[in-house]
Parts: C-alpha cells; sequence; structure tokens
C-alpha cells in the first residue's frame, strides 16, 4: 500500500503546485509548497510528504474561506 499512498500524495501535490503556479486563485507560496511535497512524495520521505499533505490542504482550504468572504457582499451597483 505504500506505493499507492507515495504515488497519490505525490500526484495531488504536484497538480496543484502546477495549478496555482501557472493560474494562481491559492497563495503562490502554497504552491511552491506543494511542489516541495510532492517532489518528497517520489522519495522515502513519502511518509512525510503524506503527512505534509494534510497541512496543505488545510492552507488551501483556509485560504479558500477567506477569498470567499472577500467577495461576498451586495454587487456594485451601476451608475447610468
Amino acid at each position: 500500500m505504500f506505493f499507492t499512498v507515495a504515488v497519490g500524495t505525490a500526484v495531488f501535490n504536484l497538480a496543484l503546485a502546477l495549478a496555482v503556479l501557472r493560474h494562481g486563485g491559492l497563495p503562490r507560496p502554497l504552491g511552491w509548497v506543494a511542489l516541495v511535497i510532492g517532489i518528497a512524495g517520489l522519495t522515502p520521505l513519502g511518509f512525510f510528504a503524506f503527512l505534509a499533505t494534510g497541512i496543505v490542504i488545510v492552507w488551501g482550504s483556509v485560504a479558500l474561506a477567506m477569498k470567499a468572504d472577500t467577495a461576498v457582499g451586495s454587487p456594485p451597483v451601476a451608475n447610468p
């Protein structure tokens, strides 16, 4: 089961890093951290990368929640 978890961790983090660094939407430091964790997921440090993925998920969730709070509000009124 180690290899399935290691590959899943690596693919998740590398895809997240690619999306964040290429398109934005989340903080760029999150993308760089996900890239490092994704690479570490393919090494013998895969277990620690799996644990760090939980931190990345929480960080991304908080960033999205904070972004949603700033987007909530009344729509701008167009002046005729």
